[in-house]
């Protein structure tokens, strides 16, 4: 019963009109679909509404959001209030809902998972004065995570066509759990082919060389890779990198004593 009330929409609505009041009319809330992206719109929102505070309204799903949106334009909040509204793209077939923001990728994970983050991690908290070993991880980085996409594409490419298809019936995370293991040195272990996918769930509509087609594009575009997937394997490389540091490993060809949890700094650097 508690579940079917939270999708329902009206206990997020409720959060939402219980705060709305004249004190905070100079406060910003956002609307998000769940728990875990707080961290990940904070740091974006904050780095905008510089001297604003914050408030998150957890709407549990893509669709309470809409719905929020919708009761908050047909009350006239919205020109009282500074109310804003996030979801992430996913495989949905929407381009664009007005008001609220879209991600361009699968979701907001995929921000923080990137080179660029990686380096800046790295400078802050790492190596800011080894340009060397900073190429040299930054390389490895690149040889690992081509190897990653290229491993889960295939995946995704039908996991996206399921979806699209609004066929699918299983959980996508239960399989990728059960088909890939990133090991401690971020290779990928996956032994899987498209007739291994296709017996777990099929449609008629599919045809391969969509699918293949449709790899072929995500591994040039991987922010169309579900940001959970791509979060683990960019966690698991800066865990190996501090491991890497600590046993000073011979094929990153330097020594570098680790100072500080390289981990820890990369939480910071990501999270509010």
């Amino acid at each position: 019963m508690a579940d079917e009330k939270k999708n329902s929409g009206s206990v997020p609505l409720l959060d939402l009109l219980l705060q709305i009041s004249p004190q905070n009319t100079g406060n910003v809330f956002y609307v998000i679909e769940g728990n875990d992206d707080i961290h990940y719109y904070y740091t974006k929102i904050s780095q905008i509404c510089t001297d604003r505070k914050l408030i998150p309204i957890i709407a549990h799903n893509k669709k309470n959001v809409i719905y929020l949106r919708d009761e908050v334009k047909n009350r006239s909040y919205d020109s009282k209030y500074n109310i804003c509204f996030f979801i992430d793209k996913d495989y949905d077939r929407n381009k664009h809902i007005e008001s609220i923001y879209m991600t361009p990728g699968y979701s907001m994970e995929n921000f923080y998972c990137s080179k660029d983050v990686l380096e800046k991690v790295l400078i802050l908290y790492f190596i800011s004065d080894n340009n060397t070993l900073h190429e040299k991880i930054t390389a490895l980085f690149d040889q690992k995570y081509a190897k990653f996409i290229d491993s889960v594409s295939l995946f995704c490419a039908w996991f996206f066509i399921l979806k699209r298809l609004d066929v699918a019936s299983i959980s996508f995370d239960n399989e990728y759990e059960r088909i890939f293991k990133i090991e401690p040195d971020c290779s990928i272990s996956a032994d899987y082919s498209l007739d291994d996918l296709k017996k777990i769930q099929y449609d008629n509509h599919i045809r391969n060389k969509n699918i293949y087609a449709l790899k072929r594009y995500i591994i040039k575009h991987p922010q169309m890779i579900k940001g959970k997937y791509i979060f683990e394997f960019y966690s698991k490389f800066i865990s190996y990198i501090k491991i890497c540091g600590i046993k000073k490993m011979a094929h990153l060809n330097a020594y570098t004593a680790v100072n500080a949890d390289l981990t820890q700094g990369a939480q910071k650097f990501y999270h509010p």
